[in-house]
């Protein structure tokens, strides 16, 4: 209830040939509003590994990857934040997130 939108099950249609579950690295957009991204100079790229992706989110920042189309990767509002992908195993990239997400608490 912290923010509205809606997850649902990453579904394709039979067209498109790309495997469910979305395993592997992937880029997320740069936001220059982001506190989770502060301080990355290129854009990154982090470990995703899920079935379900975030949908009409009500957040203030948004950061959005592509995997047959674009979807919600970061939200941020307030002191809420959310990530689609797995920081810890993200290599440089995830220490660099988790240690802007320590620094904004």
């Amino acid at each position: 209830g912290l923010i509205t939108g809606t997850v649902e099950e990453f579904k394709f249609l039979d067209s498109n040939p790309l495997e469910i579950p979305h395993v592997g690295f992937n880029s997320v957009t740069l936001n220059p509003n982001s506190k989770l991204l502060r301080g990355f100079d290129v854009t990154p790229f982090f470990y995703f590994d899920h079935s379900f992706i975030f949908r009409d989110c009500s957040a203030d920042v948004l950061c959005f990857s592509s995997y047959g189309f674009n979807f919600v990767s970061i939200f941020e509002n307030e002191n809420v934040f959310g990530v689609q992908f797995h920081p810890e195993k993200s290599g440089a990239a995830g220490l660099k997130l988790i240690s802007n997400w320590v620094e904004s608490l």
